[in-house]
C-alpha cells in the first residue's frame, strides 16, 4: 500500500507539472493572440481615419463650391431638418449638396434649390422612417425619382403615371407636365411625393421615430465617423506633404534610371 501510494503521489506530480506547462502554452498562445489582434485594429483604424478625414475635407470643400457665399443659408436649412428629425447634420450635408447643384443646374433660382432641398431632405427622412430603410437609401431613390425615374414611385408610395404627373402639374403650374421646365418638374414631383406621405400619414415620421433603432444606429456611425475625421486631420495635414515629396522623388529617379541599359545588364 504504501508503494501503490508512493507511485500514486509521483504520477500526480508529473500530471501537475504537465499541466503547468501546457497552462503556460495556452497562456502565452492567448497573449501573442490578442497583441495581434490590437495590432490589425490599430492599422485598421489609422486606415479608416485618414479616410474619414479625407473624406470631411472632401464633403467640405464640395459644400464651399457649390453654396458659395450661400453656404451659411444651406448649413442653416440643413440643421432645420436635423433638429426636426433627429438625424446628425453631416448625415444630410451629402444628399443636400447633390440636390441643390442638381436643382441650379436645370434653371433654379437660389431660393427655389433652397426650398427644393429643404422640402426633399425632409421628404427622404420621413420615406426612410416609414418604410423602414435606411436615410442613404431612401435619399438616392428621391433624387432619382426627382431626376425622372418614375420606376421609383412604389419606394416612395407615388403613382407617377402621365395622368397623375400632369393633374398635379396643371394644379401648381397650370400646364401639362411635359409642358414645364426642369425645375417645374422636379417641383411637381416632389410635390407628388410629399402629398402621398400627407395622405399615408407618413409626414413627419422621422421626427416620430427620431429613438428608432434605424437612426440611432446611424447616427452613432456618422458620430464615429466624425471622431475618425477629427483624429485623422492633422495626421493627414502632415502626411500629404510627405506622399506628395515621395511620390516627386520616384518620379525623378524613374526618370533619371538609363533603362536600355539596366535591360542589358538583366
Amino acid at each position: 500500500m504504501g508503494d501503490a501510494a508512493e507511485d500514486a503521489g509521483k504520477k500526480a506530480e508529473k500530471a501537475a507539472n504537465g499541466g503547468f506547462t501546457v497552462m503556460k502554452g495556452v497562456l502565452s498562445n492567448l497573449a501573442s493572440q490578442a497583441l495581434t489582434r490590437v495590432a490589425d485594429g490599430l492599422k485598421t483604424f489609422a486606415s479608416e481615419m485618414l479616410d474619414a478625414a479625407a473624406s470631411s475635407q472632401a464633403l467640405a470643400s464640395q459644400m464651399e463650391q457649390t453654396f458659395g457665399d450661400h453656404l451659411d443659408e444651406a448649413n442653416g436649412r440643413i440643421r432645420k431638418v436635423a433638429n426636426q428629425t433627429g438625424i446628425l447634420e453631416e448625415r444630410l450635408q451629402s444628399t443636400a449638396t447633390q440636390i441643390y447643384a442638381f436643382a441650379r443646374s436645370n434653371g433654379a433660382t437660389i431660393p427655389e434649390a433652397m426650398d427644393l432641398m429643404e422640402s426633399a431632405l425632409t421628404a427622404a427622412a420621413d420615406s426612410a422612417a416609414y418604410y423602414d430603410k435606411s436615410l442613404e437609401e431612401s435619399a438616392e431613390t428621391l433624387q432619382s425619382f426627382l431626376k425622372g425615374n418614375y420606376a421609383n414611385d412604389a419606394a416612395l408610395g407615388v403613382s407617377a403615371t402621365e395622368f397623375t404627373r400632369n393633374a398635379k402639374a396643371a394644379e401648381l403650374f397650370g400646364k401639362k407636365y411635359n409642358d414645364l421646365t426642369e425645375m417645374q418638374k422636379q417641383q411637381t414631383l416632389l410635390k407628388m411625393v410629399t402629398d402621398s406621405q400627407k395622405a399615408a400619414g407618413a409626414m413627419g415620421q422621422a421626427a416620430r421615430e427620431a429613438d428608432g433603432w434605424e437612426n440611432v444606429q446611424g447616427n452613432l456611425n456618422q458620430a464615429w465617423k466624425n471622431f475618425q475625421a477629427e483624429v485623422g486631420k492633422p495626421v493627414l495635414k502632415n502626411l500629404v506633404p510627405i506622399v506628395t515629396n515621395l511620390t516627386a522623388k520616384l518620379r525623378e529617379m524613374v526618370s533619371n534610371i538609363d533603362w536600355e541599359a539596366f535591360g542589358k545588364r538583366v
